[in-house]
């Protein structure tokens, strides 16, 4: 396999339609050759089979979902040209693949996107379950993404607002005992950048590494006046409070952890609105993707598969 690092063209990303996707459903060539121009598919391929790095010719083939396959040169193994890339081992075709990506990027932020049944009878696809895996697949990188690139939000001059929330309960304890989850939560308003993870509680010994975590030092940091966060201000961050008892923003300081909230409300919205597909067990991952559609909020699509061709499936 080649070890080229891809720069996906930005503009490119930018200007793709969803109606563009027509193309490569109508010329199987032009789906295969648009990614392989931005590293989402091989463009030469090394024989698996063989020990001395033969390499393999591309040929037609009818029975493969693209019509082409790979083929050594010395002992005829057949390999599919979509082998470690990230459309590998799937029996759907490149322009329902892409398009379900697509659609994924554009919506996940949103809370309410287009229903399955919609997806299914656009993309051609016979089955939910289909729809609800690549989803899943979807935020696999996100999660991917924050691994590998927790980078922290602040820093001297700049004000985070950090607050705590409550993602799963019983509505007025009516209904099934519901396990708690308590997702700590900060934003920096000059950015839009913010970071949310499940923790396990409130206390000091559990958030206050988290915070460090993602905020950079030197930050300002505004909360309320829980008792965890009374220690910030001796490690390295300005630490302002507000009392909720009291005043929405402090009317002397101007503290205020509103946008934080409001960054809860908009998470909230759309975990509301999957209803049954989100499953509490797995809530990081959908915070992940809350957090991504965040971060690139004015190119979802071209963010997403920088992040597939150049760093989780080199071809």
């Amino acid at each position: 396999m080649a070890q080229a690092q891809h720069q996906p063209d930005f503009q490119v990303f930018k200007n793709f339609k969803f109606t563009d996707i027509a193309l490569f459903k109508n010329d199987k060539q032009a789906g295969i050759d648009w990614c392989r121009q931005y590293g989402l598919l091989a463009t030469m391929m090394i024989c698996p089979n063989c020990y001395n790095n033969n390499p393999c010719r591309e040929q037609n083939y009818a029975r493969s979902t693209d019509g082409k396959i790979w083929r050594c040169n010395q002992c005829n193994k057949t390999v599919s040209i979509r082998k470690n890339s990230f459309f590998d081992k799937s029996r759907l075709h490149l322009w329902q693949l892409i398009g379900l990506v697509y659609e994924w990027c554009h919506n996940c932020g949103r809370a309410r996107g287009p229903s399955v049944e919609k997806l299914m009878r656009e993309l051609e696809i016979g089955g939910q379950h289909t729809i609800v895996d690549w989803n899943q697949y979807c935020r696999d990188v996100c999660v991917e993404y924050f691994t590998r690139h927790a980078d922290q939000i602040g820093g001297p001059g700049a004000i985070v607002e950090i607050d705590e929330s409550l993602f799963a309960r019983r509505k007025n304890n009516v209904g099934h005992q519901v396990p708690e989850k308590w997702i700590l939560g900060g934003y920096e308003p000059a950015t839009k950048k913010g970071f949310l993870v499940q923790v396990n509680d409130r206390s000091a010994a559990t958030m206050l590494p988290i915070i460090q975590q993602w905020v950079a030092p030197g930050s300002t940091i505004w909360t309320d006046m829980w008792a965890a966060y009374n220690s910030l201000g001796n490690m390295g961050y300005n630490h302002g409070t507000v009392n909720h008892t009291l005043y929405f923003t402090d009317p002397q300081t101007h503290v205020t952890t509103n946008r934080v909230e409001a960054m809860w409300s908009r998470a909230k919205a759309k975990f509301k609105s999957m209803h049954g597909p989100t499953n509490r067990d797995t809530i990081g991952d959908y915070l992940a993707e809350f957090m991504l559609t965040q971060r690139f909020v004015d190119a979802p699509f071209y963010n997403f598969f920088h992040q597939v061709a150049t760093e989780l499936y080199i071809v």
